[in-house]
């Protein structure tokens, strides 16, 4: 049976006297919070502090944004006060039977303590934060895989002071969020396909665009084009290398190399040795001080921690595993830079004594050889030099393009596995016989419905099957805006409440929107007759001034206001 949870009753209570200061009862329609004030004092009673105890009942993670205002940056000390002091907490039921029955074995009771510190509790049992979502997760979402995470899902339901523009309504999540998170949710709440493998298929995409752009940057760095180009490079520099060889073995005499041949062959092999012995060590050493240069740039620059503070908190809550505080791994990192420093000084150390000894071992040599440079004294001996160290290079410049070449071909192999893996999971999908453009129609019909029944427009939601890009945005088939925020809001948020009905979708049954005192009289009389009509729970903050103004009659007001807030009746009293 398809879960259809309901909001049922809010209470807010007093633990140290278990006296309840609230309690509030939700209709199955239309539920106005309403500001009841007359004066300037709009916004200043409590109505958008009321959706927020529904958010914590959902087990948002900031408590204390029922007294702290981001925006302004400023703390209602009154209110946190009250909350602190008289140990307050609010209670929820929810129900997947009908509202008209007093009491029925599919209600479940949420309490959140408010006060800094405080427990969560279901059915008055307390659990961990992390446990009490991943319970409403499989409860009012039957997502026990908690992919997405349950406060990634209620979003799209609970949505208190929304701003920005239309795509703030479909980006309802932090900005730390990524697209593929954004894939996983709409794929799970529209059914488009399997939230796991699409996130899945979404950070293979990422990884292979990041893959490709490794490639890219290497390719620059070694200033070439590609493998083919390396490759004609390759064979040009072994032919160069061979040319070389004989032209040395031409520069000996060959009676006095018979004569010689042993050590001639022994003197010239170890020189050979040695020269790229010594070649290479240099070009270690190079590489060595490279990269000790960029390790202290990078332990010297600082990044903003509070942009990576904000950063490890959103991560710690969606990764509960996580074991260390943010200074801890802060300090951390900084000591893998120091090791990582310590560790390249000390390499490069070693090479430099290596390279002094290979150079001794060159001057040994050549002291040993006067045999040898007897043979080459004809004058040609210049000219030996000048090609064992053509040929020293060029052995260089061979080892140096064969490692582009494997390291090229590795960044082509992990693009193929990546290929492989994303086509798997896509046939995997296919097998499922997942339709995403099916499903996106289907929405799209009752969307469009509700909001002609709204406002007289035409939206609709786009889908795009790219993972490099949002998955979801808005249009109007009339090629006209779409509409205000606040009325698309309604009859997106609608719209999905009748699809998920239509398709048996195991979602909350509720909505619940923040003041909507810009839209049009005319259009929130509708959407309240459609709430009351089609049984969408739809609870608002509103000013009663608003209701007046948009014509509904009084007896749907009345029936409809399950909470009227003044400077006279404040949610908390003696606070906000």
């Amino acid at each position: 049976m398809v879960k259809s949870m309901y909001l049922k009753n809010l209470r807010i209570i007093n633990t140290k006297t278990m006296v309840t200061l609230r309690s509030v009862t939700f209709n199955q329609g239309a539920n106005f919070v309403v500001d009841s004030e007359t004066s300037s004092r709009h916004n200043k009673v409590g109505k958008t502090t009321f959706l927020r105890l529904i958010d914590i009942a959902m087990g948002a993670n900031d408590r204390s944004m029922l007294y702290k205002d981001k925006e302004t940056n400023t703390t209602n000390n009154g209110l946190k006060g009250i909350i602190t002091d008289q140990k307050l907490c609010v209670e929820t039921v929810i129900t997947s039977a009908p509202l008209h029955l007093s009491r029925s074995p599919h209600e479940t009771t949420l309490r959140v303590d408010l006060f800094p510190g405080g427990q969560y509790y279901i059915n008055g049992g307390s659990i961990p934060q992390k446990e009490y979502q991943s319970f409403l997760n499989n409860l009012i979402f039957s997502n026990s895989t908690n992919v997405p995470t349950f406060r990634q899902l209620i979003g799209a339901f609970v949505r208190v002071s929304l701003a920005g523009d239309n795509s703030a309504l479909l980006r309802y999540l932090n900005s730390f969020t990524r697209k593929a998170e954004y894939r996983s949710v709409y794929s799970f709440l529209l059914r488009l396909e399997d939230p796991e493998l699409s996130m899945k298929i979404s950070k293979l995409s990422s990884d292979f665009e990041k893959n490709k752009e490794a490639k890219s940057r290497y390719v620059k760095i070694i200033d070439s084009q590609d493998e083919e180009a390396l490759a004609q490079i390759l064979v040009a520099l072994e032919q160069k290398r061979k040319d070389l060889d004989f032209q040395i073995a031409d520069l000996v005499d060959p009676e006095e190399f018979k004569a010689n041949r042993e050590v001639f062959n022994e003197v010239r092999d170890s020189y050979s040795r040695t020269s790229d012995r010594a070649a290479r060590l240099s070009y270690e050493i190079d590489r060595a001080i490279e990269s000790l240069r960029d390790a202290r740039i990078e332990l010297s620059e600082r990044t903003d921690l509070d942009i990576v503070r904000e950063f490890f908190d959103e991560m710690s809550s969606l990764i509960p595993t996580v074991s260390h505080n943010f200074e801890e791994l802060i300090l951390f990192n900084e000591k893998l830079s120091q090791n990582k420093i310590a560790f390249l000084e000390e390499s490069i150390a070693v090479l430099v004594g290596e390279l002094e000894l290979v150079n001794e071992s060159l001057v040994e040599l050549e002291a040993s050889s006067g045999d040898y440079f007897a043979v080459v004294a004809s004058g040609e001996v210049d000219s030996y030099v000048d090609k064992l160290e053509s040929l020293n290079s060029v052995n260089v410049r061979i080892g140096s393009v064969k490692e582009s070449i494997e390291t090229l071909e590795e960044f082509d192999n992990r693009g193929l596995t990546l290929s492989e893996e994303m086509e798997e999971l896509r046939s995997l999908i296919r097998e499922e016989g997942a339709l995403p453009e099916l499903q996106i129609s289907k929405f799209n019909e009752i969307f469009t419905a509700i909001a002609q029944e709204i406002n007289g427009e035409s939206p609709i939601l786009l889908y795009s099957s790219d993972v490099n890009k949002f998955p979801v945005g808005f249009a109007d088939i009339d090629g006209s805006s779409t509409g205000t925020r606040k009325s698309l809001m309604a009859a997106y948020d609608f719209a999905y409440q009748l699809f998920a009905r239509a398709e048996q979708i195991a979602a909350p049954r509720f909505v619940v929107h923040d003041i909507v005192e810009n839209i049009e009289g005319d259009d929130f009389g509708t959407i309240v007759q459609l709430s009351n009509d089609r049984s969408i729970q739809y609870v608002v903050a509103v000013l009663q001034e608003k209701l007046d103004s948009s014509g509904i009659p009084k007896e749907v007001q009345e029936n409809g206001t399950i909470i009227s807030l003044s400077s006279k009746n404040l949610l908390f009293p003696g606070g906000k």
